[in-house]
């Protein structure tokens, strides 16, 4: 079982908004089941690979690693992609780092279409 991966929950590149507290979260699987993790490690890059946040310490509530951004984190940061979350991870008394990229925003995006919508529409969903 040594030789099965664990796996990130990282659907698509996070939007971190400028002026805004926020918190990242990165559940990790194995064998579909959530990962317990004893250490969480948090650091952000930005296009340049300055660290923003160096090596932070992160919680885990409910085994789910997590960082909360302080709200002037990003001010005078550059609006764009590029940026990457880097998380150390400790599982089982060893690290494995994930990352994941971001960028910096002024607002997040929100779908347009509800499920409600699509369903109303298209009822063999």
């Amino acid at each position: 079982m040594s030789d099965i991966p664990y796996a990130p929950q990282i659907k698509v590149p996070e939007l971190l908004e400028r002026g805004k507290s926020q918190l990242s979260q990165l559940p990790i699987y194995r064998n579909g089941a959530l990962v317990a993790p004893t250490e969480v490690r948090y650091t952000l890059l930005d296009p340049t690979q300055k660290p923003l946040i160096d090596n932070a310490l992160g919680t885990y509530p409910a085994n789910i690693p997590e960082y909360t951004h302080a709200t002037n984190l990003l001010d005078g940061q550059q609006l764009g992609e590029g940026y990457i979350q880097e998380w150390k991870i400790t599982i089982v008394g060893r690290v494995y780092t994930f990352r994941r990229m971001c960028a910096v925003v002024l607002r997040r995006l929100y779908p347009v279409v509800s499920d409600a919508d699509l369903t109303s529409t298209y009822s063999q969903l």
